[in-house]
């Protein structure tokens, strides 16, 4: 009796993880619409007092909100764009709400030719482009970086990977996590 128990447990269990999975798409594609809706109404980023505090350059892909935000669209591995991050004036960032993060990326530069630059977020990586004139890209969380660089070893698998996280406990974590994939260097 205690083994069907658990066995009726584990299908009920099963059937909410599913049930939370179907949701959780669904706010995806609610919230990919939002985003592609969301730059179709933005002008191209023209003035950014977040980027000027930092001495960065606007890239060409970059839009601007209402109130002044940056905002930064988040591709998929298909080159659609998933979702949005915005970068207020005052340096808070926030995603859009339900949008799908993980495996999702911006990227500075042209199509790669000797080394990808891996980093967590924009200023990091505009940072490393304007260094090294390499393509770089951001993965915008340190959770994200392995899925972001193991599509790039899929999609570039003879280029050399350089992962460029943030000096703190997450990023070095998930940095050390994403060397197990091949040819990959941290810097």
């Amino acid at each position: 009796d205690t083994t069907a128990n658990q066995a009726k447990a584990q299908e009920r269990l099963a059937g909410i993880r599913k049930q939370q999975r179907l949701e959780q798409e669904l706010r995806h594609e609610e919230a990919k619409d939002r985003a592609a809706s969301i730059l179709q109404s933005c002008l191209p980023c023209t003035h950014s007092e977040y980027l000027q505090r930092k001495k960065l350059p606007i890239d060409d892909n970059l839009f601007q909100g209402r109130n002044g935000e940056l905002i930064i669209p988040i591709f998929s591995e298909s080159g659609s764009v998933q979702s949005l991050q915005r970068i207020f004036p005052d340096g808070k960032k926030r995603f859009l709400t339900g949008g799908k993060i993980n495996g999702g990326f911006f990227y500075l530069g042209k199509r790669p030719e000797k080394v990808i630059y891996l980093c967590e977020g924009y200023a990091t990586a505009a940072s490393i482009y304007l260094a090294s004139k390499e393509t770089t890209y951001l993965s915008f969380s340190a959770s994200n970086l392995k899925a972001v660089a193991l599509f790039l070893r899929k999609k570039y698998p003879q280029i050399p990977i350089i992962i460029c996280a943030d000096a703190d406990e997450a990023g070095q974590k998930n940095a050390g996590a994403s060397l197990t994939i091949s040819n990959l260097s941290i810097a």
